[in-house]
């Protein structure tokens, strides 16, 4: 199955996702409001891991930023 790949400054297309938390999200409801979507694929490397906690570093950046 081939994957649309969503380009920086292109509207991403309307999709459901499960937030960690393990509620769903539509995008759509989010429209008009500063958004980060962070996907993880899986565990597959330490430097997997290592990313996605120096990503949660940079919440409070992104928290100023509205």
């Amino acid at each position: 199955m081939a994957h649309d790949i969503i380009r920086e400054g292109v509207a991403a297309p309307g999709f459901e996702f499960e937030s960690a938390s393990g509620e769903i999200i539509c995008l759509g409801d989010l429209k008009g409001k500063p958004v980060v979507v962070y996907f993880y694929p899986k565990d597959d490397t330490s430097g997997c891991t290592r990313q996605a906690i120096e990503f949660t570093e940079l919440i409070d950046g992104f928290s100023s930023l509205g």
